[in-house]
């Protein structure tokens, strides 16, 4: 059966996004079944945006994957022929999982925090995920 869980970017200083949905394939889930389908569908559509010329700056749902947000970056990342190249789901998974592990953000599942990727969670209709990005601190 699968299931559909509410997903909540909150990054401390600048609060919370909009939630949105994501269809996962069962309710008993691991951290890294849904970091990965989560960047699946984060890929799919900065890729969908990035058709012709048209950058995907507007960072819809674009928390866990890498785009380019400076315009000399993103002139850099253009393949010879002027277009855009399309982002790698797997590159861009593997990013994530390092990231993760890395705490650059955590994972909240019903306002309790996943320490490891590998570890089942049981998710309800009501259940919310959350990724909560850390910032470092500067100079420290």
């Amino acid at each position: 059966m699968t299931a559909l869980v509410k997903v909540v970017d909150e990054q401390f200083g600048k609060g919370r996004t909009p939630y949105f949905g994501l269809r996962l394939a069962s309710q008993r889930v691991t951290p890294r079944d849904i970091i990965g389908r989560r960047v699946a569908d984060e890929v799919a559509v900065v890729n969908r945006l990035r058709i012709g010329d048209r950058p995907a700056f507007a960072r819809d749902r674009a928390f866990l994957v890498r785009i380019d947000t400076h315009p000399a970056e993103a002139a850099l990342n253009r393949s010879p022929r002027g277009r855009w190249r399309a982002l790698d789901e797997a590159e861009e998974v593997a990013a994530a999982i390092e990231a993760f592990r890395a705490n650059r953000f955590i994972m909240l599942v019903d306002d309790r925090q996943v320490g490891a990727l590998d570890q089942p969670v049981t998710l309800t209709p009501a259940s919310e995920v959350v990724f909560l990005r850390l910032t470092p601190l500067v100079g420290g």
